[in-house]
């Protein structure tokens, strides 16, 4: 009898478990009668076919037989770049070669196609050198800005803080050389290299060589030299227009515009940016 009543209760607690659950609620794994197979529907057509028509590299290759995929896009960039239409030449006589690692110099330049320039010249000069030459009394290397003593380090650093919040303000407005009297001399010692910066905007071509500096990542160990001092370079044309205007100088503000424009043009034919 005993027996019976717990087949009883264990029937019970069973059904009270499967109440519950409507037909909508069975695992997905288990088929409903009424469910619908979905619509096949017909794989896309690819946009186009991958092929060795379409898609190969024959070289240059490594001596391991892989491609050298950096002298490959160094032979493209060069592609129909003269002595005459490359814009880098100029911008390198304009900035210099301190940012081309010593080692490679040689074979950069001999890329250019022209001579190794010398480390010291007439090149432009950075608003952070500027003022690190105003409060230190000449430019030094970033070792020996090292072994300054610390105060001196510290009024470079709140010296050059305060010059830019200037520079800041003489972008968005015109200003003259008594309101912001460092960022006018900043434009007078770069005269000469702005003024050959707008000989550079105006040729056709720009190839800045590419030259790995790791065998193992060839590719993202190619530097970039010279990039950062475009970017001064700009810097300073943005700031001298506002000047140029306030100084009723429209022509020469519309020229600087123009010079900042194409520079970002012929600069922008490199193909890493």
């Amino acid at each position: 009898m005993s027996a019976i009543r717990n087949t009883a209760v264990c029937a019970m607690i069973c059904l009270s478990w499967l109440t519950p659950f409507s037909q909508g609620d069975l695992p997905a794994d288990e088929p409903q009668a009424n469910q619908q197979e979905p619509a096949k529907t017909a794989p896309q057509k690819p946009l186009f076919t991958l092929s060795k028509k379409t898609t190969y590299v024959t070289g240059p290759l490594r001596k391991d037989g892989t491609v050298d995929y950096v002298a490959a896009l160094d032979a493209i960039a060069s592609r129909g770049v003269t002595v005459e239409n490359n814009a880098a030449i100029l911008l390198y006589q304009i900035i210099g070669p301190g940012e081309i690692l010593p080692e490679l110099r040689n074979e950069y330049f001999k890329r250019l196609g022209i001579a190794p320039l010398p480390i010291q010249g007439n090149y432009f000069v950075t608003l952070d050198q500027l003022v690190q030459r105003a409060v230190v009394g000449k430019n030094v290397s970033e070792d020996e800005f090292a072994k300054l003593d610390p105060q001196v380090r510290r009024k470079v650093f709140a010296a050059q803080e305060k010059v830019w919040e200037q520079f800041d303000q003489a972008q968005g407005k015109l200003w003259t050389a008594r309101e912001f009297p460092l960022l006018a001399e900043w434009l007078l010692v770069n005269q000469q290299p702005l003024k050959l910066l707008q000989q550079a905007s105006q040729r056709s071509r720009y190839y800045s060589p590419s030259i790995s500096t790791e065998k193992e990542f060839p590719m993202v160990s190619v530097l970039l030299p010279g990039v950062s001092r475009y970017r001064d370079l700009a810097r300073a044309l943005s700031i001298r227009i506002t000047m140029n205007i306030s100084q009723g100088k429209i022509d020469e503000a519309i020229a600087d515009s123009v010079t900042c424009h194409r520079l970002g043009r012929v600069v922008g034919q490199g193909w890493s940016l």
